[in-house]
């Protein structure tokens, strides 16, 4: 079975970095979306494996689209790449279904350990 990624993030330069971070464990990047809705679409049209997003995105929030993928047959493993810090947010996420939280600026060190080491971990962790 292929692993799939979609990315939800709307700064260009993010995306690629964690685009390159999946493929260097031989993810295949289904699609690399600016807005929840376009995203969503590609979800729900091609379910992935795994799903990063932000919490800020435009026309659907992080949030409502951690929810709506929950929502799915098969619903991947969420992990949300934000700069959102706020606690409130963070329960927001677990209860969205976010199974991880890494805060920004990204160090792709950190989402190399998430993908390499912790995606069969805790509910949810956060890497700061």
């Amino acid at each position: 079975m292929s692993k799939s990624v979609i990315i939800a993030e709307s700064s260009p330069t993010v995306a690629r970095s964690i685009a390159e971070a999946f493929e260097e464990h031989n993810y295949l990047i289904s699609g690399v979306f600016a807005d929840g809705i376009s995203a969503m679409r590609a979800a729900k049209a091609n379910p992935p494996t795994i799903v990063t997003l932000d919490l800020i995105l435009p026309r659907l929030s992080g949030l409502q689209f951690a929810e709506a993928l929950g929502k799915l047959s098969v619903s991947p493993l969420v992990i949300a790449i934000s700069a959102v810090t706020a606690r409130s947010r963070l329960a927001q996420a677990k209860s969205a279904g976010v199974r991880y939280y890494i805060l920004k600026p990204l160090a792709n060190d950190k989402l190399r350990d998430v993908i390499s080491r912790q995606l069969s971990g805790p509910a949810i962790a956060v890497a700061q």
